[in-house]
């Protein structure tokens, strides 16, 4: 996390540079020198511009914002007679929002898939030249292997699990013969005293809990900290809220790790 900041004369633009993998998050606006007259804060995003927020002298002179900026290089636009001053920082994109921009290129790739069967089958039609055929009818084919491929696949996947329903067949099997043997001892011995049990060696050690790592142990303290503080959370926001530090598990393997303090609801958590 770096700490960003913008000094803006009056009617002044500036045009933030987000590096790559990071987000930057605006969080104070305030007046430098205010002087008489109304001052608005524009962003100019995708070409839209849009009004941030409005500061007057001896009437409101700062304001907090909670906005968070990606890839898209916002352009801020100072429009008044006071210099406006602008901070907040740079953070690392949250890994979940990362999976979900992945999951959204895959749910593409069907749709895109459709759509160059559909130009395939315009291209080889009646009207069109030899060579618009040929071209169509090798990209049909080229699209049908690639379908044949990944059936083949998931054909193979299923193969992979009949052995473990099998084997699981074989284990009761074996394990019904187990049984008739020890009723059969039984009976053999039925009337021999019963052996004492086994007594525990001396020195052996007792079977100890795997150490929670230092760095998740600090993550788990910060999120029951935050929680207790502020209450029931989202999911979502808390993500943003507290940083979940490099190589430690993210948060739904924290919470499925740690029942005795976490509750899961839907989107949200709480403590136990």
């Amino acid at each position: 996390m770096a700490f960003w900041g913008v000094a803006l004369k009056p009617g002044q633009q500036h045009k933030a540079e987000v590096p790559e993998g990071e987000v930057l998050h605006l969080s104070q606006v305030c007046l430098h020198s205010p002087k008489a007259g109304t001052n608005w804060l524009q962003v100019v995003v995708g070409g839209t511009t849009y009004s941030a927020c409005c500061l007057e002298k001896d009437k409101t002179e700062h304001a907090s914002l909670d906005l968070f900026f990606g890839q898209d290089a916002p352009t801020f636009v100072n429009k008044g007679a006071s210099e406006i001053h602008m901070s907040g920082y740079l953070e690392p994109m949250d890994e979940d929002e990362e999976e979900s921009e992945e999951e959204d290129e895959e749910a593409e790739k069907p749709a895109a898939k459709a759509a160059a069967k559909a130009a395939a089958k315009s291209e080889a039609s009646p009207k069109a030249s030899p060579k618009a055929a040929a071209k169509a009818a090798a990209k049909a084919e080229a699209a049908a292997e690639e379908e044949d491929d990944e059936e083949d696949d998931e054909d193979e996947e299923g193969e992979e699990e009949e052995p473990v329903e099998a084997s699981a067949e074989e284990d009761e099997a074996s394990a019904s013969k187990k049984k008739a043997a020890l009723a059969a001892l039984a009976k053999r011995k039925a009337g021999e005293p019963a052996a004492p049990p086994a007594k525990k060696a001396k020195g052996e050690p007792a079977a100890e809990a795997k150490p929670v790592p230092a760095k998740d142990a600090e993550y788990i303290k910060q999120l029951v900290d935050f929680i207790k503080a502020n209450g029931k959370q989202k999911i979502s926001d808390l993500g943003t809220k507290v940083k979940r530090p490099p190589g430690v598990p993210k948060m739904s393997v924290i919470f499925a790790n740690n029942k005795d303090k976490f509750v899961v609801t839907g989107e949200t958590v709480a403590l136990k």
